[in-house]
């Protein structure tokens, strides 16, 4: 039996970063991942802000220069169609990046591990309560003992659902995701963005050079259009401009991408931070920001609470359930300035939209 006073499930941004500010306040800290990373991550943006909130934690950022890319701004065809630009020329906060997520994600756990984490290569298999402590399985045999739980394991929330709490999703929303190659010399530093009848596409160009592309749309359109996905991407006005169809092939990842949240992102001796606790429409941009932000401040919280305080975690979960307010308010206003093609499946159901969240985050049930 390992002991330690929290374990933290997950090595993404929120669960490296949560597993760093617990080490560095004292705490005995196990961080455990066992998910494939030579997988495809969706998500490799990071907005100006991001960077200023590494260097608030000190950390090092002096090489992010070398391994991820600028993004100078967005290129947009939404409410019309015409391509507008939007730069990051007068943000305070200088340009967005383009990051290689396995090494980000990397770079993050390095910096849990150099706080005093311990990472071990493996997944959660059993989460059982004993007494004021935790005890823990892992699936290649491992046993665990401690006080805290984090769930950072992402969407799909695997330690909040063994507890019993329910997810929460907003209309739904799948990315179909392709891999290939820009138009030949292209250099497009710029996010660019289109929607279409059937939804919308993100085109980027990441830092190893690899051109990627996901056209967005509802679930229940999703497998015809999946087979239709090359003749999509030649209908639109600008994406193929820029990443011409014959560089990519027929190959798809798909990945949920709509919003969704937690019932309840606390309970006794647990909590949930990152795309566990709330997940983002990728249109808003802020879900690699906000994951970070959250496992920062969920591990506060702990810290705060193992000092005494009553009110931290609850507060915590306020704070998650105001960053949720905010973003459904702005993203319904952003999918509304779309009016071209009103009796389409996936822009009908954005138009009649309003869910943002219950008047209150409900208490996980004690297991």
């Amino acid at each position: 039996m390992i002991l330690c006073d929290a374990m933290v499930a997950g090595t993404g941004p929120a669960g490296s970063l949560a597993a760093m500010e617990l080490a560095r306040a004292g705490l005995r800290v196990a961080l455990a991942d066992g998910s494939d990373s030579t997988l495809p991550k969706i998500g490799e943006s990071l907005p100006p802000v991001g960077l200023r909130f590494l260097r608030s934690l000190g950390l090092d950022v002096s090489g992010f220069v070398t391994v991820h890319q600028r993004i100078g701004g967005n290129l947009t065809c939404w409410a019309s169609e015409e391509l507008d630009a939007a730069d990051f020329l007068c943000d305070p906060d200088g340009p967005g990046w383009r990051l290689s997520r396995r090494r980000f994600d990397a770079y993050l756990r390095s910096a849990a591990e150099s706080a005093g984490a311990q990472y071990f290569p493996f997944n959660l298999d059993k989460v059982v309560r004993n007494g004021e402590r935790w005890e823990l399985h892992s699936t290649s045999g491992e046993a665990f003992e401690c006080r805290w739980l984090v769930d950072a394991t992402g969407r799909g929330s695997s330690i909040a659902r063994r507890l019993g709490v329910r997810r929460n999703r907003d209309e739904g929303l799948v990315a179909l995701c392709g891999f290939g190659s820009p138009r030949a010399g292209e250099r497009l530093n710029r996010t660019l963005i289109e929607a279409v009848p059937e939804g919308w596409w993100y085109g980027a160009v990441l830092p190893e050079g690899v051109a990627m592309l996901a056209l967005h749309v509802d679930p229940r359109e999703s497998r015809s259009v999946r087979r239709d996905w090359l003749a999509a991407l030649n209908r639109t006005s600008f994406v193929r401009e820029f990443f011409p169809p014959a560089g990519f092939g027929e190959r798809l990842f798909i990945a949920e991408a709509g919003g969704s949240w937690l019932q309840t992102v606390h309970g006794k001796n647990w909590v949930a931070c990152g795309d566990s606790a709330i997940s983002f429409d990728p249109l808003s941009s802020q879900g690699i920001y906000t994951a970070m932000y959250s496992g920062v401040t969920a591990a506060r919280a702990i810290v705060a609470s193992e000092k005494g305080c009553a009110s931290a975690i609850a507060k915590y979960a306020c704070r998650l359930g105001e960053i949720r307010r905010v973003y459904r308010t702005r993203l319904i206003y952003s999918y509304q300035l779309v009016a071209r093609w009103p009796d389409h499946l996936f822009w009908s159901a954005r138009r009649s939209s309003d869910s943002v969240l219950p008047s209150g985050w409900q208490k996980a049930p004690e297991r």
